[in-house]
């Protein structure tokens, strides 16, 4: 499953283009310019590095397009990367 954002002045280059496996096992994203010409790609397994591809994305573009991103990613996962990934950011049974 493949989108492509084209977000312009807010992002580096302009597009991130997300790339989801047949197993929906890995994320790989792809950062380009509007000539269609390859910056940077990244990829990452779905709930092992779900906090690097977060911050990779906003160091990418702003928070806002980050997020949007994000929630692509997340209706287009796994439910068990959807699962980590709320668990996750609220750290559920975490002692503090």
């Amino acid at each position: 499953m493949k989108k492509t954002f084209k977000i312009g002045e807010c992002c580096v280059g302009g597009i991130i283009q997300v790339i989801i496996s047949e197993d929906k096992n890995v994320v790989r994203i792809r950062n380009a310019t509007m000539q269609k010409e390859t910056i940077d790609i990244r990829i990452f397994r779905w709930a092992l590095d779900f906090y690097a591809l977060e911050e990779f994305l906003c160091e990418l573009t702003t928070l806002y397009y980050a997020g949007i991103v994000m929630d692509w990613i997340r209706k287009n996962g796994t439910s068990n990367w959807n699962s980590y990934a709320i668990k996750g950011s609220y750290m559920i049974g975490a002692k503090i």
